[in-house]
């Protein structure tokens, strides 16, 4: 099994589009990997595993699911505002 290393949070390395912190990375030719954290956390939590999957010669998208990390809070959290937040 793989030993995942811990990484510092960098805010530089992300990007935001419509209140939704997120960051893709790796072989943007690779298979594509979605990592969702769970509730109370942030998608800091998925950079280990992202980076390893990266390493294996994935794409991987991270984010922080709404009103966690530093995406945008809202009136909704239900599985629909959950879903169009991923599709925006």
């Amino acid at each position: 099994m793989p030993v995942l290393k811990v990484l510092p949070w960098q805010a530089y390395k992300y990007e935001n589009i419509e209140g939704t912190n997120y960051r893709i990375r790796g072989n943007k030719e690779g298979h594509k990997v979605v990592l969702v954290h769970g509730i109370g956390a942030s998608s800091y939590y998925m950079d280990p595993i992202a980076e390893y999957l990266v390493d294996q010669g994935f794409c991987c998208l991270t984010y922080d699911l709404i009103g966690r990390g530093h995406s945008q809070a809202s009136n909704s959290y239900g599985a629909t505002a959950h879903v169009d937040q991923l599709w925006r």
